[in-house]
């Protein structure tokens, strides 16, 4: 499922307000949805109508009681990567690794924890 524009990857965090009924912001065009209903999250890549406040179409179901988990696999995996931009970074720009590091981190908010810390039924 790809995100409409004005939605991307630094927003995950976002999600996390899923958590408590929340909807984060899937972008436009296409014209993404997102449904809270109990068990599950519902997913429209596209089929939403903002005027009328409908999806149709084929949707993915996420439980909600997976998001915690999603969100900090999520949450690692960009660790993940931030330490092996580092990596890359020191062999081939080894004066711009750390400021490298350091902007990514900020932009994508990836060294702030996540609520509850390292568990994630904790969030």
């Amino acid at each position: 499922m790809s995100p409409g524009c004005c939605c991307g990857l630094e927003d995950w965090r976002d999600w996390l307000g899923l958590l408590e009924g929340g909807v984060p912001w899937l972008g436009h065009d296409p014209s993404p949805a997102i449904e809270v209903a109990e068990p599950v999250v519902r997913l429209w890549p596209d089929g939403g109508n903002e005027e009328e406040g409908t999806a149709s179409g084929p949707c993915l179901e996420i439980p909600v009681g997976d998001l915690a988990r999603i969100l900090h696999t999520v949450h690692d995996d960009l660790q993940g990567f931030l330490s092996l931009t580092g990596q890359w970074a020191a062999r081939h720009v080894p004066s711009l690794a750390t400021d490298l590091v350091t902007r990514l981190g900020e932009d994508l908010a990836i060294g702030a924890p996540l609520p509850g810390g390292s568990d994630p039924r904790l969030l």
